[in-house]
Order: C-alpha cells, then structure tokens, then sequence
C-alpha cells in the first residue's frame, strides 16, 4: 500500500505505551548520551491520536546521530529544514523520531503545542474529538484535516 493510501488508526494513550517510551529513551541515550529525549505528539498531551509515538531527540549532530540511531533498528530517514527523521515500523505503533539540533525553532513550537493542549481543556477535547473521527480514513484527509484544525487554532 503506498504511503498516501494508508489507512489511519486512532489510539488512547495507555501504560503499554509510556512503557514503550521509557525504552526508547533508554535506548537512545545508549547511544546520544548528550542529547535530550522528550515526547512529542498525542501521547504527551495526553489523548487519543494516530498510532505513532513521536518523540523529539535535541542533539548537536542530526546526521550522526541518525547513523547511530540506525543501530537501534531506526532507518534514516530523510533531514528536512534541518531536522532528521528516523521511524521504526515494527513496534505495536509506528515510533517516529524528530531529531533536531539544539536552538532549532521547531523545538519551542513541538513544546508549545503540547503545552497549550494540555492547559486548554476545551481545545483538547475539540482537537481529540477531530482525531477520532478520522479514525480509518487515509493519511492523506487526515493531514488535511488535522493542519486545517491546527492552522484554525494557532496550533503550528
């Protein structure tokens, strides 16, 4: 199935998946022991989200650090405005990794982001609602949606 054609599946958040958190960050520190590791994403608010456990590693060297992720069973993916990506596939939900370098811009807008959902209990409860009714319909209309109710929100 190309990638455009995936079918979205919404989440709750749950222990099994803090849990899986725990270890990635262990496991990641294992090898970028310099870096900070923080969740990003559903999961951090928390609230139901896609089946994806995104988490920001800050590090000084976003193309060494990628090298040496690949030994803990994350391709690389592609760098993009500066920022690394690596998603690994084979877990119970796609973990993908957003390394930047430290003082990047994205890095205050992830946590201001997370920060306003959890402090806005309506804005939660609209944002997680959207989610949810996009349960089982593809990537594409998911991203639009989810962007259309971001840039509505002032959520970037």
């Amino acid at each position: 199935m190309a990638v455009d054609e995936e079918i979205v599946e919404i989440i709750e958040p749950s222990q099994e998946l803090f849990d899986l958190y725990a270890k990635f960050k262990k496991e990641i520190l294992s090898v970028l022991p310099n870096s900070k590791v923080e969740l990003i994403g559903s999961l951090a608010v928390p609230m139901a989200g896609k089946k994806e456990l995104d988490i920001m590693v800050v590090t000084k060297d976003v193309k060494d650090a990628q090298d040496k992720l690949v030994l803990k069973g994350f391709p690389k993916g592609p760098i993009i405005d500066g920022i690394g990506y690596c998603r690994n596939r084979k877990q119970i939900v796609i973990v993908e990794l957003h390394i930047l370098p430290p003082g990047h811009k994205k890095i205050e807008q992830y946590r201001e982001h997370v920060k306003m959902l959890q402090e806005d209990a309506s804005l939660r409860k609209q944002f997680e609602a959207l989610k949810v009714s996009l349960d089982k319909t593809s990537i594409e209309n998911y991203k639009k949606e989810k962007s259309k109710f971001m840039k509505e929100h002032n959520l970037k």
